[in-house]
């Protein structure tokens, strides 16, 4: 039987959601479907990527506010067979895209028009949505037809019940979308994970740590932390496991920094960054507020 060949494709696998899925993704994948062949295609992607002997880089990928210029739809089609090709040694049986109606790059949703011409097998997988809060990337992109599409071909996966009944009520067919949670690592290493938890919260001198899992912007709703600092008890410290990278959002990180440091709030520890590895992650030192 021929091995099937799959193409996952991002913007980027800096650390973060989307890049821990992928990851999570590929070795689910390598326990239960072994023979199954994939590369990962993105715009950019970093030395500790813990799969990154299973990517390729295509730079006209990257959002289009960090190139000097977005690849036109086709061009971009043809970089990405040819990443895909490379790899696999065929074209892919099919195409796992993440994320591309965000209106992060304005030539993917005619890419993935120009697939779903070509009857090529698609799952377009979303994490968030360009006109959920985006308005600036929404501005870039035209109307539902165009960013999801209808073709027996086609199939959307939602992380979360919310965007799952949002996605139904474009009026997509029930059997094309399908809820994908996502995975979480259920390992067995308590007393590994339990000694790295007491270093941290020694390190920062807090009785107790109360970490927030996401990258610190407004979407995340990173002002719930600030919000649920001022009512904590002495001893308690506030953290995330990722601070912003875009520029458009260390503005406004650095607003909240200021705020709470002329506020009365109990003390509040900069991002923990976590080490993206196969198992779950190992956290560094961080730096305070």
């Amino acid at each position: 039987m021929k091995a099937l060949r799959v193409a996952i494709v991002h913007y980027h696998l800096k650390r973060g959601g989307v890049t821990r899925v992928i990851e999570s993704t590929l070795a689910a994948a390598d326990a239960y479907t072994p023979n199954t062949q994939f590369v990962v295609l993105a715009g950019e992607v970093p030395a500790d990527v813990s799969f990154r002997a299973r990517t390729k880089a295509v730079p006209g990928l990257q959002y289009s506010n960090a190139q000097a210029e977005t690849p036109s739809a086709s061009t971009l089609l043809t970089q990405l067979k040819a990443a895909a090709s490379e790899a696999l040694g065929d074209l892919p049986d099919v195409w796992h895209i993440h994320n591309h109606s965000l209106g992060k790059n304005t030539s993917i949703p005619e890419v993935i028009r120009l697939l779903a011409a070509e009857g090529a097998p698609l799952l377009l997988q979303m994490h968030d949505f360009a006109e959920d809060g985006r308005p600036s990337n929404y501005a870039t992109i035209t109307g539902p037809a165009k960013l999801y599409p209808a073709a027996p071909h086609l199939h959307y996966a939602s992380i979360n019940a919310r965007d799952h009944a949002y996605v139904k009520s474009m009026g997509l067919k029930a059997e094309h979308i399908h809820l994908l949670p996502n995975p979480v690592d259920g390992d067995s290493e308590t007393a590994k994970h339990s000694t790295e938890a007491n270093a941290i919260r020694q390190a920062l001198g807090a009785q107790r740590l109360i970490l927030y899992p996401v990258r610190a912007v407004r979407r995340k709703n990173f002002g719930e932390l600030l919000l649920w600092s001022a009512m904590a008890e002495p001893g308690d410290v506030f953290a995330t496991t990722l601070g912003p990278t875009n520029q458009n959002y260390i503005a406004a990180y650095q607003h909240g920094r200021h705020s709470r440091n002329h506020s009365n709030c109990p003390s509040v520890s900069g991002s923990v960054n976590p080490k993206i590895g196969p198992s779950r992650p190992s956290f560094n030192r961080p730096t305070r507020f």
